[in-house]
């Protein structure tokens, strides 16, 4: 009986310290895409895109942090044999689920982190142009999930955060074609943090 009720004091004040150490973090970025097979006929040139999101920091050392990101992510499919390049954008809300590890004890000067996490991506528009080059993903009924890691820094209440992530469905078509390629995704975040 002692030790159920220290372990639930442990877990009592660990759990306390975690909530007592929150940060909103706002942020904006830019990503750009990778297609992992190209098809056919078909070829895959990355644009620009960018993002917009909040998270929520929960912990010092060790941190977990959900949040709720908008993305677009862009690019050209190009037919081989007539050299015809047609645009790719399609918006997503993206919600990742990350933990963390910083590097320094100290909070409020400069720190360097590296994460790592799971994410959910929900589709809400996708536009290709004349070709029907589309994922098999219909509107919000069915999520892309992947996995992602990256390094952070933070400077005072600024931080940069730059990252990879895989997708871990295989889900692009064209017409009746399929190649099963994944769509993954370099990316880079700045912002502010909030303290609470």
């Amino acid at each position: 009986m002692n030790n159920i009720f220290l372990i639930s004091c442990l877990v009592f004040i660990s759990s306390a310290n975690l909530w007592s150490q929150i940060a909103i973090r706002p942020s904006g970025g830019a990503n750009s895409t990778v297609l992992t097979k190209d098809f056919k006929d078909q070829q895959w040139r990355s644009a620009l895109g960018h993002q917009l999101g909040v998270d929520v920091q929960l912990g010092s050392k060790f941190y977990f942090q959900p949040g709720m990101h908008w993305e677009s992510l862009n690019g050209y499919v190009s037919s081989t044999d007539t050299g015809v390049e047609i645009n790719y954008n399609s918006s997503h809300i993206r919600i990742p689920l990350t933990v963390g590890f910083r590097l320094f004890n100290s909070l409020d000067l400069i720190n360097l982190r590296f994460y790592g996490g799971l994410d959910a991506s929900f589709k809400l528009q996708e536009e290709s142009g004349l070709f029907h080059f589309s994922t098999e993903q219909k509107g919000l009924k069915g999520a892309n999930f992947g996995y992602h890691t990256g390094l952070g820094l933070d400077l005072l209440f600024f931080f940069v955060d730059g990252g990879y992530r895989w997708g871990a469905r295989r889900l692009f078509s064209l017409d009746s074609q399929s190649n099963n390629a994944r769509m993954d995704v370099f990316f880079v975040q700045a912002g502010i943090r909030i303290k609470l």
